[in-house]
């Protein structure tokens, strides 16, 4: 057999292999160009299509992947040992310190249901958004010119997230409704499949246990760990992942 009837196997196909193998697949993320998703609505009974998370992402040294959970101080947990680092580092005063204590601070983080309409036979899928988004997102339902819910089953709209760049520094989002109302999709059947097959948002907010949490952290129930300090690294280390960056202080860079 002949070389040329063989593939190649490139580092960065190696590299987006080993980030889908880590990413759960119902999660959707936001690619550079033209996103068009439909947010769907609240199951009965509930009330709002979104689910408000903080969380902590922290990157460790020497580790490929950060750190991310849940700060248990704002969803009903009494101790968040990544919380006490922070304020430990922001009782310095100095500048060097504040930033750390920002980076080891939890981030807003906004989770829904969405459609993805480029892959529509995969069902709903999980959309993480920052503040910048959310914030125009709910601008939009507040302003009934501008198409009020969109959310809506038969008349609501389909959402645009026009995402401009890849990296940290460089990357943009401008997010509007579709020109024209329309139903989530013309099949009833595939209404009443993607409703069963919405993911539980408050799964999102669960509290991990705080002495799991000091593990992973390499802390020592808040202190140092036993080889004399602590494992959590100095310096801007926040993951970006260049998935969704804005530039509110409050907002994580994805």
């Amino acid at each position: 057999m002949g070389l040329v009837k063989w593939g190649s196997y490139d580092p960065k196909q190696a590299a987006q292999e080993q980030e889908d193998a880590i990413a759960p697949s119902d999660f959707m993320k936001l690619t550079e160009g033209r996103n068009v998703v439909r947010i769907l609505p609240p199951k009965a009974g509930e009330n709002s299509p979104f689910k408000i998370v903080r969380q902590h992402f922290i990157k460790m040294p020497g580790a490929a992947n950060p750190v991310v959970f849940v700060c248990p101080r704002h969803h009903g947990g009494d101790r968040c040992p990544a919380c006490e680092e922070s304020a430990r580092y922001r009782a310095s005063g100095l500048k060097v310190d504040r930033d750390k204590a920002w980076e080891l601070s939890p981030k807003l983080r906004v989770f829904m249901n969405v459609i993805d309409r480029k892959d529509e036979s995969a069902g709903p899928k999980l959309l993480g958004v920052g503040k910048t988004i959310f914030d125009e997102l709910t601008a939009l339902r507040q302003d009934v010119d501008a198409g009020g819910d969109y959310t809506h089953p038969t008349e609501g709209f389909d959402v645009i997230i026009e995402r401009t760049g890849t990296g940290k520094n460089d990357t943009e989002y401008a997010t509007r409704l579709a020109r024209a109302a329309s139903p989530i999709s013309k099949d009833s059947r595939n209404i009443e499949v993607w409703y069963e097959a919405m993911s539980d948002l408050k799964q999102q907010a669960v509290v991990r246990p705080y002495a799991d949490l000091v593990e992973d952290l390499g802390l020592d129930g808040g202190r140092s760990t036993s080889a004399g300090r602590s494992r959590l690294p100095r310096g801007r280390t926040i993951d970006t992942e260049a998935e969704v960056v804005d530039d509110e202080d409050d907002d994580l860079p994805m």
